[in-house]
């Protein structure tokens, strides 16, 4: 059971209680807020972003794993104990292992 909460101007109709118009002439019962903040705002009441993106490190990144990849493939540096030339899975894995540890090194040593 509902109970009816205002009554429409333009026909007379009761209306229930949370609805913005009529649902006989639609006429508008209340004012709507809007669902979006205002543009109008001061610059400083957007929203910002969660994270700051910057290429640098992806390009570091991507260029230290191409680095790892072709060294491990192709023992660039012929001292290590691994087959030659090794499986591109493998190589893989281990750029990638060798990339997140110089990163993490360096995470590390900035911090002090």
């Amino acid at each position: 059971m509902s109970t009816p909460s205002a009554i429409c101007s333009k026909c007379g109709a009761s209306v229930d209680w949370g609805r913005i118009f009529c649902g006989k002439c639609g006429t508008s019962i209340r004012t709507p807020a809007p669902l979006l903040p205002n543009s109008n705002q001061e610059p400083s009441a957007k929203l910002k972003p969660w994270y700051k993106f910057s290429a640098r490190p992806v390009i570091l990144f991507l260029g230290m794993y191409g680095f790892g990849f072709l060294l491990f493939r192709f023992d660039i540096s012929k001292h290590h104990p691994f087959r030659y030339p090794m499986s591109n899975r493998n190589a893989a894995v281990y750029g990638l292992a060798l990339t997140i540890g110089v990163f993490l090194y360096q995470k590390w040593v900035e911090k002090d």
